[in-house]
């Protein structure tokens, strides 16, 4: 009985510290998870509600910087916004409608190009996150102005081209290739658009499809279409944005895929497209990069199609490439890929190549003509294989030559045009083939002109600048000068 009393207690005293030592675990137990559900403010074993996302706040601070035909737009970054949107138009009021945008900027500051000088416009901004897209900022204004004026013109297939004189370079026209400079993001512009990343310019060349700068330095700058390798970058990769390729450069000419190029040691050097052995160096080799076409000294300026013009120091010029039609101007119709004298040239200063025929300038500033039917300016629808003077010029100090058609440029500042006339290159207000030069309508004071195809250009003392012809589409085409504006 005792040993059965003892067990009895023994059993109570274990229940009562198996009780005690449950007790001790549960408090533990409750404790710690307490403290866990507790980490990082939740408490009690409660979780917080997550935070609903919201659009950022609309920008603040915007302002907006004028610019030759440009404006910089900046703001104050919003918080939680990961890009911007950019909208202006010209008149106040712009709402996130407008069709004139820039979207997904990254940055708190935007320049939009291809604007008018002496045009105001308006901007707003507004941040954007996965949310969605805030209000838009406080609406600013800004006027693009410029005191440089366009001193050199160029004209290409479906482009035009200007440098001023602080060194830049504008484009307008269409885009396919890249002739804009703005890294193909506008398909085309009836407005001239700032060629990117181009300063300290003193010459620009420009025919079909491709362009061509040289800078103070001497540096080759290039962009445009690059299918025969004519941009000599060793490719035939299209140039959205101008990229050098050479160096010691002292003149350029480009035209119909081919380039050539006169370094400071008067030496040429080609690239491009040579199916007729307009590079000059004996082949019909296309060459993707400049190699160095023999044989050639003194040479002072070049001009190029599908036949090539060579105007040495002493007067005389010399041409190679196709002359079925007589473009060589040494008597024959035969090709050439090397270098033939052109008959009965001297005292000549500039020189043009048209894709069937040629022109020079003399120093008495007579001009001569030789090459297709319709194209001499000699009164005459005649052929000639040799030069004879186009009828009625004097005083000339410039000439162009595009397709069948050229230009002339007097000391009174009058251009005056022949040719085939069917797109309005002459600027007289008609279509009419033109077989000796007619005067372009109401121009005068003109500085400098450029033709390419079917697509005259002038430029005037005041920097005004006026357009003629008719292959662009988004000119509508003018058989008269007319002004474009936004330069």
């Amino acid at each position: 009985m005792a040993w059965g009393l003892r067990q009895s207690v023994s059993q109570s005293v274990s229940q009562s510290v198996f009780s005690r030592y449950k007790l001790i675990l549960l408090l533990l137990f409750t404790f710690t998870i307490g403290s866990l559900a507790s980490c990082g403010g939740g408490g009690g074993g409660s979780t917080a509600a997550a935070p609903t996302p919201t659009a950022p706040s609309a920008p603040t601070g915007v302002t907006g910087v004028a610019g030759d035909s440009e404006v910089v737009v900046s703001w104050t970054a919003s918080s939680g916004a990961s890009s911007y949107n950019v909208y202006w138009g010209t008149a106040a009021g712009v709402t996130t409608a407008s069709s004139s945008k820039s979207t997904g900027v990254t940055t708190v500051t935007k320049t939009v190009p291809g604007l008018l000088n002496g045009t105001a416009y308006f901007f707003v901004v507004t941040a954007v996150n996965s949310t969605g897209e805030s209000a838009v900022s406080a609406e600013v204004s800004a006027t693009p102005v410029t005191t440089a004026k366009v001193t050199k013109v160029g004209a290409g297939m479906s482009h035009f081209v200007a440098m001023k004189d602080n060194g830049t370079v504008f484009a307008l026209g269409d885009n396919s290739y890249g002739q804009l400079g703005d890294g193909c993001v506008a398909a085309s512009s009836t407005a001239p658009l700032k060629v990117a990343g181009l300063s300290g310019v003193t010459d620009i060349i420009s025919q079909s499809y491709s362009l061509l700068s040289l800078k103070n330095d001497g540096a080759l700058w290039v962009w445009g279409k690059n299918t025969s390798g004519q941009l000599g970058d060793g490719t035939t990769v299209d140039k959205c944005v101008p990229t050098q390729v050479a160096s010691s450069v002292s003149s350029a000419a480009t035209s119909g895929g081919s380039t050539l190029i006169i370094k400071s040691d008067n030496t040429v050097w080609a690239t491009g497209g040579n199916p007729f052995g307009q590079l000059g160096d004996g082949t019909t080799t296309e060459r993707h990069s400049f190699a160095q076409v023999s044989g050639l000294v003194g040479i002072t300026a070049v001009s190029v199609t599908n036949h090539s013009l060579f105007l040495k120091s002493d007067g005389t010029v010399w041409a190679a490439g196709s002359g079925t039609l007589g473009e060589l101007g040494n008597g024959s119709s035969s090709d050439s890929s090397v270098p033939v004298q052109v008959s009965g040239l001297t005292n000549v200063i500039a020189v043009a190549a048209g894709a069937y025929h040629s022109v020079a300038l003399k120093s008495d500033g007579t001009v001569w003509a030789w090459g297709n039917v319709g194209t001499l300016g000699d009164g005459t629808a005649n052929y000639s294989n040799v030069p004879v003077q186009v009828s009625g010029l004097t005083g000339v100090t410039a000439i162009a030559a595009g397709n069948q058609n050229s230009l002339a440029l007097k000391s009174d500042g009058t251009v005056w045009g022949w040719g085939d006339n069917s797109t309005g290159t002459a600027g007289d207000g008609t279509y009419t083939w033109r077989y000796s030069p007619v005067q372009a309508s109401g121009l005068t004071g003109v500085t400098g002109i450029a033709l390419s195809g079917w697509n005259s250009i002038a430029v005037k003392s005041d920097g005004t600048v006026c357009i003629w012809g008719g292959a662009i589409a988004i000119t509508g085409g003018y058989t008269v000068p007319t002004q474009v504006t936004g330069f």
